[in-house]
C-alpha cells in the first residue's frame, strides 16, 4: 500500500501562539470536562442583527499538560509534556481514586520559543508505579486527561486484542492483511503470545474456510502468500508444528499456494508489484524453486527505483522473509533492502520532531505506523534501545501525547498494523526492556 511521505518543512508557530492564548484564558476550560458559566435563569440572549449571522469556526481547546490518554506500563520511563505561556515550577500527579497527590514533578528540558512566547518541557513521573488511574495537574494550567498505570499494560492489551483477532479468523470477518500479520507475529514474536499454537490453529481455520472465488488478482496474490507462509511454519516453527495434522496441512497448502499464484493471470485486476514480491518471497522460501528466485531478481531495477520501499508493508514483510530464506539470494537486492531500511530508521532517529508534542502540526497516524513497523523490523536485525524507545514514543503519541491530544484507536482503524506493533511492545514488557536502566538480558524467540 503506497503511503504519502510527510512533508519535512512544517510551519507551526501560528498554531502554538493560538494554543498559548487558549491555555492562558478561561481556566474552567483547561481541564477536560471543565464547567462553563451558563446564563442566569430567565435571561435571554439576542443577536445584534435582526437575523443572526453565524460565521465562525468553533475553537478547539488544546490541553496544556499532554499525556497518553490510555495508559502506561509501570515498568517504563513515563513522560508527559507541557506547552504553556508560563512555566510552573512543579506539577502534581494525582491518584483519582483517593484524590491524593502521589508525586510532584519538576519540569525537565525546558525550552522557550521567543517568537511565540511559549514554553514547553517534559515531566518525568517514572517513580509512580502503583496500578491505578491518575491525572497531572497544576493550578494555572488545570489538569491533564486521565490515564492508567498497569503492571502488564502492553501484555494485557495485546492478549485481549489477539483474542479478538483470532475470533475474527474463525468467523471469517477478518481481512487477508490481518491474517498475514497474525502469521507474521506467530513466526517472529511467538514469545509474546501465551498460546502460539492456538494462533496457528486460528490461521489454519481461516485458510480452510476462505473462498477465493471471485477475488481479484492482488487479493489472490496475498492469499497465496498466506498459504505459503503458513505451510512453511507448519513444518518449521514449534508452536505451529503442534497443530493437529500439521504436516498434512502444510503439504496441502503448499500445493494450494502454488495453484493460486499460477492462476493469477486469469483473474480480474492487476497484481501489484509489492504483492507479487511478497508472494514470490514466501513461495521461494517454501519451495526453493529457481523460477521464483529468478522472478525476484528481475524485480531489482523496479524496486531500486522506488523512493520509499518499506512504506509498503508487503515490501517490508517480503524483504524480511527473503533475507531469511536460508537459500541462495540476490545479494544486491538484500543490500538494497537493508540500506533502505537502515536509512529510514535513522531518519526518524534524527528527526524526532515528528513525535514532539509541542509541534502544532500533528504527524498523521499512517506515517507513524510506517515508521513504527520499520523500526520494529530493523530491531529484529539490529537490537538497540534507541529504536525500542522510539516505538514506545510513537505508541504514546498516537494515544494522545500530541499537541491536539488526539487519540487514534489503531486497533479499529489499522488492525493489521496494530497487532504487529502491540506484539512487539508486549515482547519488550515481558523482557523488561521498557526501562533502559534495567539490567536484563534478552530472551529471543528466534
Amino acid at each position: 500500500m503506497e503511503r504519502m511521505r510527510l512533508l519535512r518543512t512544517i510551519s507551526y508557530a501560528p498554531f502554538i501562539l493560538a494554543g498559548a492564548i487558549l491555555l492562558t484564558s478561561c481556566t474552567t476550560e483547561n481541564a477536560p470536562g471543565g464547567e462553563v458559566n451558563a446564563p442566569a435563569p430567565g435571561s435571554s440572549i439576542t443577536s445584534m442583527e435582526q437575523n443572526a449571522v453565524i460565521d465562525y469556526e468553533t475553537p478547539v481547546q488544546l490541553p496544556g499538560i499532554i499525556v497518553d490518554r490510555v495508559g502506561y506500563s509501570s515498568q517504563e520511563v513515563k513522560y508527559a509534556w507541557v506547552v504553556a505561556a508560563q512555566m510552573p515550577a512543579c506539577f502534581d500527579v494525582v491518584d483519582e481514586k483517593s484524590g491524593e497527590v502521589v508525586f510532584q514533578a519538576e519540569p525537565e528540558s525546558v525550552v522557550y520559543n521567543s517568537e511565540t512566547g511559549v514554553y514547553y518541557c517534559k515531566i518525568k513521573f517514572g517513580d509512580v508505579v502503583s496500578e491505578g488511574t491518575y491525572h497531572i495537574e497544576e493550578s494555572s494550567l488545570g489538569q491533564s486527561y486521565s490515564f492508567a498505570i498497569e503492571d502488564d499494560y502492553y501484555i494485557s492489551d495485546f492478549d485481549d486484542f489477539l483474542a479478538d483477532e483470532m475470533a475474527k479468523c474463525e468467523d471469517l470477518s477478518i481481512t487477508a492483511e490481518e491474517v498475514y500479520s497474525l502469521a507474521y507475529i506467530g513466526e517472529r514474536y511467538s514469545f509474546s503470545i501465551d498460546d502460539a499454537t492456538k494462533l496457528w490453529e486460528s490461521v489454519g481455520k481461516w485458510l480452510e474456510a476462505v473462498d477465493t472465488t471471485g477475488v481479484d488478482a492482488d487479493e489472490a496474490g496475498l492469499i497465496a502468500a498466506i498459504y505459503a507462509k503458513t505451510s512453511f511454519n507448519y513444518t518449521s516453527t514449534d508452536s505451529a508444528m503442534e497443530v493437529d495434522g500439521a504436516k498434512d496441512l502444510a503439504d496441502a497448502w503448499k500445493i494450494k499456494a502454488e495453484e493460486i499464484y499460477s492462476g493469477i493471470a486469469d483473474l480480474d485486476g492487476e497484481l501489484a508489484e509489492d504483492t507479487d514480491f511478497l508472494a514470490l518471497a514466501e513461495l521461494y522460501r517454501l519451495t526453493g524453486k529457481g523460477a521464483y528466485a529468478s522472478d525476484i531478481s528481475d524485480m531489482y531495477d523496479y524496486i531500486n527505483g522506488l523512493d520509499d520501499i518499506h512504506t509498503s508493508r508487503k515490501y517490508l514483510y517480503g524483504s524480511m522473509c527473503y533475507m531469511n530464506t536460508h537459500r541462495t539470494v540476490n545479494r544486491n537486492l538484500c543490500d538494497l533492502f537493508m540500506q533502505s531500511l537502515l536509512m529510514s530508521c535513522e531518519e526518524i532517529s534524527w528527526d524526532k520532531t515528528l513525535i514532539a508534542p509541542q509541534n502544532a502540526n500533528r504527524t498523521e497516524t499512517d506515517v507513524l505506523l510506517d515508521y513504527a513497523q520499520q523500526l520494529i523490523a530493523m530491531n529484529y536485525v539490529l537490537d538497540g534501545y534507541q529504536y525500542n524507545e522510539l516505538v514506545v514514543s510513537i505508541e504514546h503519541y498516537m494515544s494522545g501525547r500530541n499537541y491536539e491530544g488526539y487519540l487514534c484507536n489503531i486497533k479499529e482503524e489499522y488492525p493489521e498494523d496494530a497487532i504487529v506493533i502491540m506484539s512487539w511492545l508486549a515482547l519488550l514488557e515481558k523482557n523488561g526492556k521498557l526501562d533502559p536502566s534495567a539490567p536484563v538480558e534478552w530472551e529471543y524467540s528466534w
